[in-house]
């Protein structure tokens, strides 16, 4: 069943947050930058169809923005956005995208072959988060935040030549030659448009030139099954660990 996302996810973080002290005097309020690193995503299984099952983290690249803004010397909030990219992959025995027809078996029949697949799925994700600041000159800091993802674009790579099995031990062929795996599908009609989740992380600032250079190590977790049709395509959830390096500057 679809969990729908809801804006008042974020509004208690917000109105708290803007309920604090104001800003010292004499600091700058407001930080705004970049950032960018590697992404690691994933997809988690959330129930046991063999399709939705085995995938394992890829490694890409992830961007964007972020403003910081200062409610006390140690909390702030900061919004962002950021080009998410998010999926994985799977190698070696797996469900084959075969129509069960072509091999003579059964409609409904899940069908194995070995072959490479990788699942690209990019989002343009909107984090909130708040950050807590600590240690000498508050350099470390700890955040935690909602987000919500809007799907850009996905597709599923695959190739490889492989006969096709019955099963997932690969020892039933079904199919007298070898099938050509190597194709670029889009998936992108299969899967919901939004997702909503939660990040969090550590990072480490550091003042450089007349700006904040910032390391970012964050964790992130979708709690919405990305399939439209979770009875053919299983169960997914998103999920990523994210390394950035940012440089912000205040505005005025």
């Amino acid at each position: 069943m679809q969990r729908a996302f809801h804006t008042p996810v974020f509004a208690p973080l917000i109105v708290l947050l803007m309920s604090v002290a104001a800003p010292p005097a004499g600091a700058s309020p407001l930080i705004v930058g970049l950032r960018a690193g590697s992404s690691i995503p994933n997809l988690h299984a959330g129930d046991n169809n063999p399709v939705s099952n085995g995938w394992s983290s890829r490694v890409a690249f992830s961007f964007g923005l972020y403003a910081e803004y200062a409610m006390t010397p140690s909390w702030s909030i900061q919004p962002e956005v950021n080009y998410a990219p998010q999926g994985g992959k799977r190698n070696g025995a797996q469900p084959a995208p075969i129509d069960p027809a072509a091999v003579g078996a059964p409609p409904g029949t899940v069908l194995y072959a070995s072959f490479d697949n990788t699942a690209e799925m990019n989002y343009l994700e909107i984090p909130v988060l708040a950050k807590y600041h600590f240690g000498a000159a508050r350099a470390i800091y700890a955040a935690l935040g909602p987000y919500i993802g809007f799907l850009l674009n996905a597709k599923n790579v695959t190739s490889g030549v492989s006969q096709v099995y019955l099963d997932s031990g690969l020892t039933q062929p079904v199919s007298p030659t070898a099938f050509d795996f190597g194709a670029t599908t889009n998936i992108k009609s299969e899967l919901r448009s939004t997702n909503w989740g939660i990040q969090g992380g550590v990072g480490y600032g550091h003042a450089l030139g007349a700006g904040r250079l910032e390391l970012d190590v964050r964790g992130g977790y979708g709690l919405v099954d990305v399939q439209k049709d979770t009875a053919a395509n299983g169960k997914n959830n998103t999920g990523s660990l994210v390394v950035t390096l940012g440089y912000g500057l205040s505005p005025h």
